[in-house]
């Protein structure tokens, strides 16, 4: 599933425009220290924009979306100008390129001030510029879905992006999307789901009546039989049976010839909704045996979606040992804490603890302790030494750990380098559920390393299960 931006009025638009220029008379601002932020990464493109098309609310270095991806040219993305402000840089370690705040989000928008589609209050969420102007519509947005990740329940995957990043970073110049040979980043392939749409409140199906081959077929509800009109593909934007494509026609839903236009492209969401993507407001609801757009806050547009998955997504490019590493944190936030395959373990309890530190049981840890008090007034601190791997370069570590209440900022510092990481939280009151956040380290050859978690100032860090790198 995939978020959109709305762009503005031309009115925002010139006065934001203005703004940018006064800015640069001024002299653009020294970068703050960067930060690295867990959160929900989402893509969106020239044939999805709202409307479709390539214009931006906030233009800062560019008049219309677009950016490398370089520290000089970075990318637009789209956010609340109340989570970043205009012109703020972020590099994102998984796609490894810069981007630039530039543009607006309304799901972004509801995330972050509310309780949005994917979550909230306070939930950070970064929309991604994939361009695709010039290449194959359905194929551009089905990378989209392939690059935006979901966690097995369907809940945003939470992964790195620093804020205010120095221009060092690796950068990769490998287009997002290849709009030459419609070609996704990393070879990425949306994950594909087919199955019965179950309407919660009706109890009954979305069914193509007569099983209909035909276009301008209209949707219907039907008591569900599992029969082939009910066994409905989606693979993260168009909902399609028989080779044809789910359509807005007014009210109605209908099948049609599939063009990825902008009435064919519908978000599932978490809260159970299938929303239009141009505006997030037009939701799928039964009625009687009516098939409609309307509320998406009826009862009667609540839905339990197809868990079959007849496709899915590439694995995710990895950071491979280089000669000149670059260490950035990755935190990537799952339900099941799970490790690099043919890492090694390093129990947090077995390392060197200093300050308030201490080992204490966990029923739900690896080996039935974790360590709590870590950073804090007490300057708890963890260290794991001996740190041992056959080349020097970035590796992946990830981290199990617990953060109950509340997410928690770590000082993480490997062979004398810090950065701080923030750990979201793993259950609002519950000490059985690990979380686990994947951070790209640079090590050396051999088995001299360290790696240290400490607090940030005075707040404490999360409890910790393991690491494994």
């Amino acid at each position: 599933m995939r978020r959109r931006t709305l762009t503005a009025s031309v009115l925002t638009a010139c006065i934001a425009m203005l703004t940018a220029v006064v800015a640069m008379l001024a002299g653009a601002p020294s970068a703050g220290a960067s930060t690295t932020q867990q959160a929900y990464l989402t893509f969106y493109g020239y044939w999805d924009n709202t409307p479709p098309g390539s214009a931006i609310a906030y233009p800062q270095i560019h008049q219309t979306a677009g950016g490398t991806g370089t520290y000089a040219d970075p990318i637009t993305f789209a956010t609340d100008k109340s989570e970043l402000a205009p012109g703020t840089i972020i590099y994102v370690p998984r796609v490894e390129k810069y981007f630039i705040m530039e543009d607006d989000c309304e799901e972004c928008d509801a995330d972050w001030s509310g309780q949005g589609p994917d979550g909230g209050p306070n939930m950070w969420h970064f929309d991604l510029w994939l361009g695709g102007q010039g290449g194959n519509a359905m194929a551009a947005i089905d990378c989209e879905d392939a690059l935006t990740q979901s966690n097995a329940d369907g809940s945003p995957l939470l992964e790195s992006a620093v804020v205010d990043p120095p221009s060092t970073e690796t950068y990769d110049p490998t287009p997002i999307f290849n709009t030459s040979t419609n070609a996704c980043y990393g070879g990425a392939k949306p994950t594909t789901t087919v199955g019965q749409y179950l309407n919660t409140s009706t109890k009954t199906c979305i069914d193509d009546p007569g099983d209909s081959t035909s276009s301008g077929v209209k949707l219907a509800m039907a008591a569900c039989n599992g029969s082939a009109e009910q066994q409905f593909l989606f693979d993260g934007t168009f909902l399609q049976l028989n080779g044809h494509c789910a359509d807005e026609s007014g009210s109605s839903i209908v099948l049609d010839a599939c063009t990825g236009g902008p009435g064919q492209q519908w978000s599932q969401n978490p809260n159970g909704t299938i929303s239009d993507i141009q505006t997030g407001k037009k939701c799928y609801q039964a009625s009687g045996t009516t098939l409609k757009t309307g509320s998406c806050s009826s009862s009667s547009a609540q839905w339990t979606f197809p868990s079959t998955v007849v496709g899915s997504t590439s694995p995710t490019p990895t950071p491979t040992p280089t000669a000149t590493p670059t260490p950035t944190p990755t935190p990537t936030p799952t339900a099941t804490p799970t490790g690099p395959a043919g890492g090694k373990t390093y129990e947090a309890d077995k390392a060197t603890l200093g300050g308030s530190a201490d080992a204490n049981s966990c029923s739900a840890c690896l080996d039935g302790e974790k360590v709590s008090d870590v950073g804090g007034g007490s300057e708890g601190t963890v260290t794991f030494t001996g740190i041992s791997e056959p080349s020097t370069g970035s590796y992946t570590m990830t981290v199990s750990y617990l953060s109950v209440g509340k997410a928690r900022p770590a000082v993480i510092t490997v062979n004398g380098t810090a950065q701080t990481v923030t750990f979201a939280e793993t259950s609002a009151s519950s000490y059985s559920v690990i979380g686990t956040a994947t951070i790209t380290v640079s090590l050396k050859a051999g088995s001299s390393n360290t790696i240290e978690f400490s607090g940030s100032g005075t707040t404490g860090a999360p409890d910790l299960d393991h690491i494994v790198v």
